[in-house]
């Protein structure tokens, strides 16, 4: 029964059900259609550990810590900061993402961003700086040892850089010096020159005497050339002797041959001239004096000559041996500081890279097994799920109001609540009107084929079973609260007991507000309240103050007494001797008499109870408060009324207990029921 209760009670508000799902929905439409695209740039990375011999059993556990480590310091700070260095913006935690990939030695790796080539980059960037900080962070106490050979190692470097220098520059010195030197022996060379060709002119000159002109002439032409090819001599000899130094190998048969022919040319004309000056000193002793003079003169420049091209020799050969040592690397001293400091420096390199060695060994890093590509499309926002989401948000928070107005609501809802707080069966159940205009009051007279119609005429069917044993001459028709259709549910019935051939009195007790009347179109300047006060001194009285009901189509054997004049004090003219005279002369004006009294919010209908043969209690689910109505049910029992029921009116089309009211079971259900009460309330009205 609960799950129908509340099938029924969704399928009453499912207008607003799908108002909230639309609603809902293109909420979410709207609001995912103004979000910025996100794109999610995924990339997969190892972890690479170095491989240990002995590695112990707990390898495993020290992996998957790894991998742990991995994911917490993808949104650490340094990490963020080197992937917004990386891709030219900030880059927050939120942005980006690493988990592990179980079973393996992967993470996963994730960036967002407004666009799908810089989701990619930032993905490959957050590999890169996870590893490159690892790194940083496992090689700390490497750092200081690889610091200090560095260190040492560029003032090796720098050392072997000064000696090299140093060595460069003494060669460049030296060799420089020395050509220096060279270019001035050169320069003294050719003054000699210029000397010893004058002097020997002058020899010439003072053995002209002695010499015929051909003589004179060949004696210079020969000394000429004798200067000339002792000169080439020279030159071709220092050349040839530095280019042998550098080698066996370097020896050349053409130059050796050219050599030998020049000083075989220089033997030949030093044998000329010395003919040609052997003729003797002239016989002139101021020329001989001259001769001797000049010919000493000779000599010593000629000596000067020679010893000039011999250190012109030297310092040849002597740069020679300084452009060998600059090959060799210096002088035997210099070569041995500079072989200790490359065996310094190769022991350097050595243990850095040793140190190197170790802290790659004990050293894991990352490694990209896939590089992100451009995703297709954005991750969020995502307008199909959102809108659905969105929909089923706004359905549930619906679902929720309508449980919570549900849960507030204090009206009875079902006739098992109306039982439970009444203890009284379901006599009847009164369908809801259609919502038009035109609806009829007195249903079963002017729409007898409806659905209300045919409830009145269940209500008779069951309230004549419930007189099978008892009869039931007078009927109380009152409510808990106002407003719950008693006077509808008076008149119908009235209209249906009279349709089923029945002499029925339809009387307007409600001396308070008073309705009949004017829902059956009737006067009332005389009435109940006029007949309660004394002004009806006989029967033919009570009898000419009722009125036959005035209906389309008209309904024979059906009469009205209207409540008439209202007294001022209703409730102490009810439940007096007077009423209840009153009520047994109506009972033998009619078969039936149908009462519609005030509600028991007022004293009144409490009154009258006991003075009838039955009271009915009409309930108007979703209007009726619970409470108000297990408060009647408890104030006519206190009053010893006869309960025949209750009667649920303008019950929803679609409530689900309602198409049962029709069903011959539901009649005989009904009517055992009343049959088991009945002997609880005596055999006749109470208070007669």
């Amino acid at each position: 029964m609960e799950l129908r209760y509340y099938l029924n009670l969704f399928r009453r508000y499912a207008w607003m059900l799908a108002l909230a799902l639309v609603l809902g929905g293109g909420a979410a439409l709207l609001f995912s259609s103004l979000q910025t695209p996100v794109y999610e740039g995924v990339t997969w990375a190892i972890v690479v550990t170095p491989q240990r011999s002995g590695m112990a059993a707990s390898s495993d556990v020290s992996t998957l810590e790894l991998l742990e480590t991995y994911v917490n310091m993808s949104t650490r700070r340094p990490v963020l900061e080197a992937v917004s260095r990386e891709v030219g913006f900030e880059v927050t935690e939120d942005d980006v993402s690493a988990t592990r990939v179980t079973g393996t030695r992967m993470i996963e790796v994730k960036a967002r961003a407004p666009s799908a080539e810089l989701a990619a980059r930032m993905a490959t960037a957050l590999v890169n700086a996870m590893s490159t900080e690892n790194e940083l962070l496992q090689t700390a106490e490497y750092a200081t040892t690889e610091a200090a050979l560095e260190e040492q190692l560029a003032q090796v470097e720098a050392q072997i850089e000064s000696l090299q220098a140093g060595i460069s520059e003494r060669v460049a010195t030296e060799i420089g010096e020395s050509t220096a030197e060279q270019e001035a022996l050169l320069a003294e060379i050719e003054g000699l020159q210029t000397e010893v060709f004058a002097l020997e002119q002058e020899v010439n000159a003072l053995l002209a005497p002695q010499l015929s002109p051909e003589q004179q002439a060949r004696l210079t032409a020969a000394r000429a050339e004798l200067s000339s090819a002792v000169l080439e001599h020279s030159l071709v000899r220092t050349v040839y002797d530095a280019q042998v130094a550098q080698g066996p190998g370097a020896r050349d048969e053409a130059t050796e041959e050219e050599l030998l022919e020049l000083e075989q040319r220089v033997l030949e004309l030093e044998d000329e001239i010395e003919e040609l000056t052997g003729i003797g000193p002239p016989a002139d002793p101021e020329a001989r004096q001259q001769l001797v003079e000049a010919q000493a003169a000779l000599a010593q420049k000629q000596l000067d000559r020679q010893l000039a091209m011999t250190r012109y020799l030297q310092l040849s050969n002597k740069i020679t041996e300084t452009e060998q040592e600059e090959k060799d690397g210096g002088t035997a001293q210099e070569r041995a500081r500079l072989e200790l400091y490359t065996q310094l420096h190769g022991s350097l390199v050595n243990s850095l890279e040793s140190v190197r060695l170790a802290r790659l060994q004990n050293t894991s890093f990352l490694s990209v097994v896939e590089e992100a590509e451009p995703p297709e499309f954005p991750v969020r926002p995502r307008p199909l799920l959102n809108t659905l989401l969105g929909g089923i948000v706004a359905l549930m928070a619906a679902a929720g109001l309508i449980l919570l107005l549900d849960y507030l609501d204090g009206s009875v809802r079902s006739p098992d609540e109306a039982v439970a707080l009444t203890g009284l069966p379901v006599i009847g159940a009164i369908g809801q009107a259609r919502r038009r205009r035109g609806v009829p009051a007195l249903a079963v007279v002017e729409a007898p084929e409806g659905a209300q119609a045919e409830g009145f005429r269940t209500l008779r069917t069951n309230l004549e079973f419930a007189a099978a044993e008892q009869p039931l001459r007078t009927i109380l028709v009152t409510s808990a609260e106002d407003e719950a259709g008693k006077t509808t549910v008076a008149a119908n019935l009235a209209a249906a007991f009279a349709q089923g051939g029945q002499e029925t009195l339809l009387v307007d007790a409600d001396v308070r507000r008073p309705r009949l009347h004017a829902l059956l179109n009737l006067g009332n300047e005389r009435g109940l309240g006029d007949l309660l006060r004394g002004q009806a001194a006989s029967p033919g009285d009570v009898r000419a103050s009722l009125k036959p009901a005035r209906t389309t189509p008209a309904v024979p054997g059906l009469r009205v007494l209207p409540s008439g004049n209202l007294p001022p004090q209703p409730y102490e003219l009810l439940g007096t001797e007077r009423s209840a005279a009153l009520l047994a002369e109506l009972a033998e004006a009619a078969e039936v008499v149908v009462l519609d009294s005030p509600p028991l919010s007022v004293a009144d209908a409490a009154r009258l109870a006991p003075q009838v043969d039955g009271v009915l209690l009409v309930v108007r689910p979703g209007a009726t408060e619970a409470e108000a109505l297990a408060a009647a049910a408890d104030q006519l029992e206190r009053a010893g009324a006869r309960m025949l029921g209750i009667v649920l009116n303008g019950v929803p089309r679609r409530a689900g207990f309602y198409p049962r009211a029709y069903t011959p079971a539901a009649r005989g259900e009904q009517a055992a029921a009343l049959r088991e009460r009945q002997p609880a309330f005596g055999e006749g009205p109470a208070g007669d």
